[in-house]
């Protein structure tokens, strides 16, 4: 338990900085892994769920054949190389609708200033037309990263039709982790646009001490980190579970087809896609309380575990 502890501790404080926050990926991804391959064991002989031990952020497990210094910092080596992995799919998987949000956003905001009425429908249209390729891209996430985790290469992230048969074998555990989503989102949501009422709650709060304004700006960091990283871990190893739970499904022959099972499984899809619009909608909010162009390139919960910093503070 106490290595546990210590483990998060590191892991938080790795995350407030960008390339910390990479290793935090990683590590994340390594923890995916070793969830899935225990549940995936406790599940082949009808045992319950485990929850696997947090890896090493440092130190490499012992291994046959592995060296000194690959055991005293192997971890920080795999954690490097799990994150850039991640962080590549992650990025190639959400680019399609975050590159079209942050040219909606430019789009509008060029439109407000130049007064270019005639192109103003640019800016909605192609907010509108990421948002129709975020719930689809979002809804696959968190099966294709543990899909990736569990298979230990880049190209399983995208594979279409396995990805979207361990979607259909979780069936609704799978729509519960997308609400569990939307609803995790929601602190980061309000730490993010909370800051544009700092004054209005402080007057004065602008213009105290720089070091003392400083000072409350890195704490307020360290508690958004904190939570981004310790509900990361634990919606982390939901969808490891799912994943296990699914492949195991899926190598049996399963899910059972039927007209019921395919309209259970529209309506889990439509749950996921109303629960990832509400995470939509609350990055399009946030933003207008609170604009980072680097958010528009971190979905919440689905990107590096990073967060942005506070812009309307000096």
């Amino acid at each position: 338990m106490l290595g546990g502890l210590v483990r998060r501790a590191i892991a938080i404080l790795l995350a407030l900085h960008p390339l910390g926050a990479l290793l935090v990926l990683g590590w994340l991804m390594r923890l995916m892994r070793d969830e899935a391959a225990l549940n995936r064991r406790m599940q082949a002989a009808d045992l319950g769920p485990r929850r696997a031990p947090l890896p090493s952020l440092v130190m490499a497990d012992p291994a046959p054949g592995r060296g000194w210094l690959m055991r005293q910092i192997g971890g920080l080596w795999l954690n490097l190389r799990d994150g850039v992995a991640a962080l590549v799919t992650t990025t190639l998987g959400t680019l399609p609708f975050t590159a079209l949000w942050l040219m909606s956003w430019w789009g509008g905001w060029e439109n407000s200033f130049n007064k270019g009425y005639e192109q103003s429908w640019i800016g909605p249209s192609l907010g509108l037309l990421g948002t129709a390729l975020a719930l689809p891209l979002l809804t696959r996430l968190p099966m294709a990263l543990a899909h990736q985790a569990a298979e230990g290469r880049m190209s399983a992230f995208f594979a279409r039709h396995p990805v979207a048969r361990l979607i259909r074998a979780a069936g609704w555990r799978y729509a519960v982790l997308a609400v569990l989503s939307a609803l995790a989102a929601l602190p980061l949501f309000a730490l993010q646009g909370m800051p544009v009422f700092f004054e209005d709650w402080s007057p004065g709060f602008v213009d105290r001490d720089p070091e003392d304004v400083q000072t409350f700006i890195a704490g307020y960091r360290l508690v958004a980190t904190a939570y981004l990283v310790l509900v990361l871990i634990a919606l982390r190893r939901m969808a490891a579970r799912l994943h296990a739970r699914a492949s195991l499904i899926v190598e049996a022959g399963g899910p059972a087809r039927g007209t019921a099972r395919r309209l259970g499984a529209w309506a889990c899809v439509a749950v996921c896609w109303a629960a990832w619009f509400a995470v939509v909608a609350q990055v399009f909010v946030a933003q207008f309380l609170n604009h980072q162009w680097v958010v528009w390139f971190i979905p919440p919960l689905s990107g590096l575990p990073f967060f942005a910093p506070l812009t309307p503070l000096p």
